[in-house]
């Protein structure tokens, strides 16, 4: 009974001792899946060209940008003095209106009183009018600036090899970006290039 004892703790002992062995020798597992997975996604992005233009710059130095919005503030100027001109002979007309009421019927009174009041309506409405066609100017400038600036980024795409062009700018939602990958002064420089080149012919 004794000897049965030992020898099962001998044996105990030895199996122990193997599956310790076992699980010490054991090749280590060095997490592959991660590893292939950070090369695949270095493979993936390295491959890629990307450049940025800050718009903001783009729209203080673009030579046709100056001109358009010239162009538009004279509108506005010639449409404000238009307005101001018909407010100020309606306001004369209501002073007429006021020195000439004691002398004048309640008919007539009424009739002109009514005119003036149309009239009013009127400088409304042409307010609204002026104020269409203004956004409207201001929608034809930046789809014209927008036009030529998709054309230089095209051009600029098949020379420098590039895969993706970002907008950098105070409401752009790229936060931080390298230097190196600014082309917004080569852009400038070619747009206000050709600008000069068709105001020259």
């Amino acid at each position: 009974m004794k000897n049965l004892s030992i020898t099962l703790n001998v044996v105990l002992l030895v199996a122990v001792a193997i599956l310790f062995y076992l699980v010490l020798s054991e090749p280590k597992i060095t997490e592959p899946v991660s590893k292939v997975s950070t090369e695949d996604t270095t493979s993936a992005t390295s491959g890629l060209k990307i450049a940025y233009i800050n718009t903001d710059t783009l729209w203080a130095n673009y030579d046709l940008v100056k001109v358009l919005r010239e162009e538009l503030e004279d509108k506005q100027a010639q449409f404000k003095r238009q307005l101001e001109g018909k407010v100020k002979a309606l306001e004369s007309r209501y002073l007429k209106l006021r020195e000439d009421a004691p002398m004048l019927t309640q008919a007539d009174g009424e009739k002109r009183q009514m005119a003036l009041m149309q009239e009013e309506e009127g400088i409304g409405q042409m307010q609204e009018e002026l104020a269409l066609k203004l956004a409207e100017e201001e929608d034809n400038m930046k789809r014209k600036i927008k036009a030529n600036l998709d054309r230089q980024l095209a051009k600029m795409k098949e020379i420098q090899k590039l895969d993706l062009i970002l907008d950098y700018s105070t409401t752009s939602s790229l936060l931080l970006a390298d230097s190196t990958m600014n082309i917004t002064t080569e852009v400038v420089s070619q747009l206000n290039a050709d600008f000069k080149s068709a105001n020259s012919k």
